[in-house]
């Protein structure tokens, strides 16, 4: 009877040790080593899991290399360490590596600096072997890694109900990170419920690719909201993009559509298809506002549906001749609201001159993201 006792009370010292006890953070299935207070290096093989509800301190660069995957579950926090240096604080996923990272509405992933200011940290890069027409080994502007192939299909991995905020630190003040960076990422990939904030430049940026995206959230960053570049094809979806914040930098757009940056001619032509997008910009015209709602160049084609946009100078804007042959063929406007713009749509040729474009829109009611200029029921992840 002693010795039933005995055991019954060692395994309740047991069983309340093991609650109270930090939670392992280790990964078996990888050689890298996980330190929950200090994330950075290179995961070269196996799965490395960052688990919900534990906040993980970014404290250098995070390479994934091919075969290996970073998984992060829901709840799971990534505070970037601003003291070591912006710049020097970015998740990259390389081609043939992935990304799992699955929140949930009401426990989203959160990407964060300990700086709660615009670029308090790199961003979020992630690289892949579809098609661009760049090339099929392109170094990217920023993180230095290589991407583009002729793998459309390419998959790298997953991102649901993600928050990124206070990305786009600059590299030398001249070359800046966005909140993510798709470099010809394949359309196998998942993007859906992502929230990009007070970022120092653009929210999302496609260079080349066929990943569709949906359910896109940017609010108050300094750049571009949706920036599609290098041949990008493919479609996003039910995005909601606001700025409020009166420093943003003159330059920056709703949308902003480009072809190759140097060929206005190369193959594959940009092709994004944007459907139920709701662009609102700031509400005083002024030195330093936002330019246009939508502006494409560089010979890219472009399709829109169902576009929602208030306060911008320009509605639409169309630049380069490669760009304005496409109006009314490849590219279409089929259904625009605009309030509260100087001019609805303006066009220039390859020397900056004026035109007048051809007529490739329908004006009418729209409801955008699906709430028209009011914050849509499905970004209720959204913080």
């Amino acid at each position: 009877m002693k010795k039933l006792i005995s055991a019954v009370l060692t395994a309740i010292v047991f069983l309340n040790t093991s609650s109270c006890k930090k939670i392992d953070t280790s990964e078996e299935t990888s050689s890298f080593v996980l330190n929950q207070e200090d994330l950075k290096g290179t995961i070269t093989d196996g799965t490395v899991t960052l688990q919900r509800g534990l906040t993980y301190k970014l404290t250098g660069a995070l390479f994934v290399k091919s075969g290996a995957t970073l998984k992060i579950e829901e709840g799971a926090t990534i505070e970037a360490q601003t003291v070591n240096g912006a710049s020097s604080l970015y998740i990259v996923i390389e081609r043939g590596a992935k990304i799992d990272a699955q929140g949930s509405a009401t426990s989203p992933i959160i990407f964060t600096s300990t700086l709660k200011e615009r670029g308090g940290w790199g961003g979020l890069v992630i690289a892949g072997r579809a098609r661009n027409n760049i090339g099929t080994d392109v170094q990217s502007e920023v993180a230095g890694v290589v991407y583009g192939g002729s793998d459309d299909l390419d998959n790298s991995g997953i991102l649901k109900y993600c928050i990124l905020k206070y990305s786009g630190a600059k590299i030398n003040d001249t070359k800046e990170f966005n909140g993510i960076s798709f470099l010809s990422v394949g359309s196998g990939t998942v993007i859906q419920y992502i929230q990009i904030s007070y970022g120092n430049d653009d929210a999302f940026e496609w260079y080349g690719g066929t990943v569709n995206c949906s359910f896109l959230y940017a609010s108050d960053n300094d750049d571009d909201n949706l920036d599609t570049d290098e041949g990008y094809s493919g479609t996003i979806s039910n995005a909601y993009c606001v700025n409020n914040n009166t420093n943003a930098s003159a330059d920056s757009r709703g949308i902003e559509s480009d072809g190759n940056p140097s060929n206005f001619s190369a193959s594959p032509f940009s092709f994004p298809v944007f459907r139920n997008i709701t662009l609102v910009g700031r509400k005083t015209i002024s030195t330093g506002s936002q330019r246009e709602g939508i502006y494409i160049r560089r010979g890219t084609k472009a399709r829109f549906t169902n576009i929602y946009m208030a306060n911008y100078k320009t509605a639409v804007g169309v630049e380069h001749n490669e760009t304005i042959a496409f109006l009314n063929t490849d590219t279409k406007i089929d259904g625009i609201e605009i309030l509260g713009a100087t001019k609805n749509f303006a066009g220039k040729d390859n020397k900056g001159a004026n035109v007048t474009l051809p007529v490739f829109h329908t004006i009418s009611t729209a409801t955008g993201a699906g709430n028209a200029a009011e914050k849509p029921v499905w970004a209720d992840f959204v913080k």
